[in-house]
């Protein structure tokens, strides 16, 4: 049996939007994985990295969630190869 988390993407509220102080941007998108884990791109400097962590959530978000099945190694060559959004999905 399958069992259906609910994960989703969390925009975050108003009361966390001071947490970068002045000068630093909010949180942004941040997805929460059916175990509870949530991924965000809080914390990181800014940059290509950010960015592309930040479009990759927002892309996860606006996406119809694919059922796709990865081997396990598959993680390893897809985050070598830097496919983000790819990452995301198996995770």
């Amino acid at each position: 049996a399958r069992m259906r988390g609910g994960s989703g993407v969390e925009h975050p509220t108003d009361d966390m939007m001071g947490f970068g102080g002045p000068g630093i941007d909010s949180a942004g998108p941040r997805l929460t994985l059916p175990n509870g884990a949530v991924l965000s791109a809080q914390g990181l400097p800014a940059g290509a990295g950010r960015e592309q962590l930040e479009r990759a959530l927002v892309v996860q978000e606006s996406e119809r969630r694919k059922k796709l099945r990865f081997h396990p190694r598959q993680l390893y060559l897809s985050v070598k190869q830097g496919e983000l959004q790819k990452v995301v999905l198996m995770l």
